[in-house]
């Protein structure tokens, strides 16, 4: 059995294939500037994590300061917070 003669052009299938290109073309621009907002979003994400990390290094380590201090200069009062603080927590573990 002869198979059929095709005459004339590809036209509909060189129109689907360029179809086809432009939509694959478009989506990696799309997906390469998606790609793009992404890392700067996660470099400004890290740089805010680590400024606020350094922030609260610097506010614990004054606050440790000021209760060193405080405790120097005042060691009967520090004592008995001390020990208000732990009877309260002992009477809530408690129950």
């Amino acid at each position: 059995m002869a198979k059929p003669e095709i005459r004339g052009n590809h036209s509909t299938t060189d129109d689907l294939a360029r179809s086809a290109h432009e939509a694959v073309d478009s989506i990696a621009e799309t997906a390469a500037q998606a790609e793009e907002n992404i890392r700067a979003a996660s470099a400004t994400a890290k740089e805010r994590l680590r400024a606020g990390k350094e922030r609260a290094q610097e506010r614990g380590a004054e606050v440790s300061d000021n209760v060193r201090s405080y405790v120097h200069a005042n060691p009967i009062m520090a004592l008995g917070a001390a020990f208000a603080v732990g009877v309260v927590l002992s009477s809530l573990m408690r129950r």
